[in-house]
């Protein structure tokens, strides 16, 4: 067994049955690297080490099929697998999968992997996390990296009258229409884009929702008269099967973001991160549960229960300083001047 150093990290170099096995220890230190290189060489001297570690795009095909297993056998829930395939579906979009399992590090993570919103990127961080785990357990790697999640702001803001006016009015299309039918309607984001002709009746002045992330996210929703204009300048001419909302790049056919836009207006508006497209929606659960009926206003969320939809609401103080303002002026102890 050889160890040879190189920018600061040591390499061994050990030959077990007739084989060369190069591999990095990832230690600076050299006594830990030592350690690191006997344990590599009894994990090769298994037979579990293979010289050329595969890349991340075929761990990650082979992960999804034990994902699909496990879901099958009971071993991980429907939402489990659900949030692990687009974990997957973030990650092999990304350069990261045309890499070798055991060169990528945490570095390489922030600066090659998924951007956008820190929930979807810590989505992607997790199945990474989970992926390497398995890499070692058949010795593709000796030790995962350390990958640090983002901070999650929680998507709890409510715009203001005054500031859902200003967004409409500064947002360009298609973020102007997505993000009105979403402040009227409560949708998510991914719901609004998923929206064909054929779900929109003016008539009866509903839309149907035909699938999303929970079991209630089938559902109609009513229309405001607001919307109903736009969706009818957008219905004009196309046929039932149409996308509300289509783009020619994508392969669904539909527009899967509008994210560029929605940061543009918002830096415009001067409004920090916690305001986010997905604030709208808990906008629309606001006023909805000013309806005093907690169950519409969660079925019109698409919730499966109402503790779900208490978390969106966010009812005004505005009654609790009425109360204490006319409580005062009856003592006679008002503003002081």
């Amino acid at each position: 067994m050889a160890l040879y150093e190189r920018n600061g990290i040591w390499y061994c170099d050990v030959t077990i049955n007739n084989r060369r096995v190069r591999r990095s220890t990832g230690e600076s230190n050299q006594k830990k690297a030592l350690a690191t290189a006997i344990a590599l060489a009894a994990t090769a001297e298994k037979g579990l080490l293979r010289q050329r570690a595969p890349k991340l795009s075929e761990v990650g095909e082979a992960f999804i099929k034990w994902v699909d297993e496990a879901e099958e056998n009971g071993r991980l829930t429907r939402n489990g697998s659900r949030y692990y395939r687009n974990g997957w579906r973030l990650l092999k979009q990304t350069p990261l999968a045309k890499m070798q399992v055991n060169r990528i590090t945490n570095d390489d993570v922030k600066a090659y992997g998924p951007k956008g919103q820190p929930y979807s990127v810590n989505n992607a961080i997790r199945t990474l996390r989970r992926i390497f785990s398995k890499c070692e357990t058949r010795g593709f790697i000796h030790n995962a990296p350390k990958l640090q999640t983002v901070t999650e702001i929680p998507r709890e803001a409510v715009y203001s009258k005054e500031q859902e006016n200003e967004l409409l009015r500064l947002a360009p299309q298609p973020l102007r229409d997505v993000a009105m039918i979403i402040f009227d309607a409560g949708m998510r984001p991914e719901e609004v884009f998923r929206v064909r002709v054929a779900d929109v009746d003016l008539i009866t002045k509903y839309i149907q929702v035909e699938r999303g992330k929970s079991k209630k996210a089938r559902r109609r929703i009513p229309i405001s008269d607001r919307c109903m204009e736009i969706l009818k300048a957008r219905i004009s001419g196309k046929e039932a099967t149409d996308w509300l909302f289509p783009s020619k790049r994508a392969k669904s056919g539909h527009i899967v973001t509008v994210e560029k836009q929605f940061l543009k207006v918002r830096e415009q508006m001067k409004l920090d991160e916690r305001w986010v497209l997905y604030s709208a929606r808990h906008t629309f659960g606001t006023y909805a549960a000013g309806c005093g009926n907690v169950k519409a206003a969660g079925d019109a969320l698409g919730h499966s229960d109402a503790t779900t939809t208490f978390r969106y609401q966010h009812p005004g103080l505005e009654a609790i300083r009425d109360i204490i303002n006319r409580k005062n002026a009856e003592q006679g102890t008002g503003a002081v001047n």
